[in-house]
């Protein structure tokens, strides 16, 4: 007999998926809010006949705290000075949380997040596969070996990068915390791929994300021994990259690597998109100086950038942004998405819940990635928000659950 409610939570899941790709794929195609809803409809299509006619609406914190932001961006139309972008930016972020809320109701009643963990592992390798049919495998094995890096096509290429590095991360969690399975030999090609973009903000990604990982899977109650791992798998991870950066297919990598890590020298200069982004930086920078509070309205960075530097553009980094567009206010929204349930998770940490590292270890890796892009508007960052209130969500009721196991227990002796 065919169990019809795992057939479709099957078919949600790969609905699910293919959604998570088209945040990539077609981000540069005009159709992508299209695509959005339209695969949003026919998840929701199939929640209705799992559940015969009947969706369980929920208003937790993350729907609170996403309609607060998202208010927040409409409101500051009425002081932005540039309120058509603001306009745009919010019914973004409008969309994308409506979107999200669907993909919450069906998922937070699941056992645990493995399922929304599998998405990103399973949506990094189809964008893999899609990057290299996109590319050309001749053209890539041409651009690793030439030292050279992948240009900006159907999506940009630092943002490939960050998918690549998270979904390594998510592979590397499930070996670790869990057990080698037959898909996770499908990381290759995401490496081959972050190897590609010649990021430097993927590969410091990865190497946090992993080293992260293990330091969470062997971390003792023991302090003393704690440290001990800590300093073994530092080591382990900085010999590792010094044998791999000697390879001459590391040779690009390590030359953007070196001009990086040369912008903290005393006296080293700044030079092609390193100067431009500190430019763009300080420009934003002044800007919230002066007004600090509200900021010149969210979306508003592409006219303060014409004014500066002649050409309209983001500022390159999520804080900023955020600080100049919309305040400390509008900063104090947006990050508290990541703060509250960040430390929601650090205290639940003693139940060994499945995935809650990994949801710890992806906040982590998010404040990383707003260093170098921004996010605010960003479909896969609503989708990792998402995750990670879902996780929390999981935990209280598990831990609802053998409270109450524990008081009938007592009632029972």
């Amino acid at each position: 007999m065919i169990n019809w409610p795992l057939v479709i939570d099957k078919l949600i899941w790969f609905f699910t998926v293919l959604l998570f790709c088209s945040f990539y794929i077609f981000s540069a195609n005009t159709a992508s809010r299209f695509i959005l809803f339209g695969i949003t409809i026919i998840i929701f299509g199939l929640m209705l006949i799992r559940n015969n006619g009947r969706i369980p609406l929920y208003w937790h914190t993350f729907h609170k705290g996403v309609s607060i932001f998202a208010f927040f961006c409409f409101l500051s139309y009425f002081w932005s000075i540039s309120p058509t972008e603001t306009l745009i930016r919010s019914s973004v972020i409008l969309q994308i949380a409506i979107c999200m809320s669907v993909l919450y109701c069906h998922y937070v009643n699941r056992r645990d997040t493995s399922a929304l963990v599998k998405v990103i592992i399973f949506g990094g390798y189809l964008v893999a596969l899609y990057s290299i049919f996109f590319y050309g495998i001749d053209n890539i094995k041409s651009i690793i070996s030439s030292a050279k890096r992948l240009d900006n096509a159907f999506a940009n290429v630092n943002s490939i990068s960050r998918l690549m590095a998270v979904s390594s991360v998510a592979v590397i969690y499930q070996i670790v915390f869990e057990k080698f399975k037959w898909y996770h030999l499908a990381v290759i090609i995401n490496i081959f791929i972050l190897i590609a973009t010649g990021s430097k903000t993927g590969i410091i990604l990865f190497v946090v994300g992993t080293s992260a990982v293990f330091f969470a899977r062997y971390s003792k109650k023991n302090w003393v021994y704690s440290l001990l791992n800590y300093i073994i798998i530092v080591l382990l991870v900085f010999l590792v990259l010094r044998i791999l950066m000697e390879l001459p297919i590391f040779e690009g990598l390590t030359k953007r690597m070196n001009r990086f890590f040369d912008l903290f020298s005393q006296g080293s200069m700044m030079r092609g998109s390193d100067a431009t982004r500190y430019w763009m930086i300080r420009v934003g920078w002044q800007e919230f100086l002066e007004h600090p509070l509200l900021g010149v309205g969210l979306g508003s960075s592409g006219d303060l950038l014409a004014q500066a530097i002649g050409r309209r553009t983001y500022l390159h980094n999520n804080y900023i942004e955020l600080l100049s567009g919309g305040g400390l206010i509008g900063t104090f929204l947006y990050y508290s998405l990541l703060v509250i349930p960040g430390m929601q998770l650090f205290k639940q940490r003693a139940y060994h819940f499945a995935n809650n590292y990994f949801c710890l270890i992806l906040i982590l890796l998010m404040f990383l990635m707003d260093i170098m892009g921004v996010s605010y508007t960003s479909k896969n960052f609503y989708f990792y928000i998402m995750l990670i209130f879902i996780q929390v969500q999981i935990n209280k009721r598990m831990i609802k659950q053998m409270n109450g196991n524990n008081v009938n227990e007592q009632k029972q002796k």
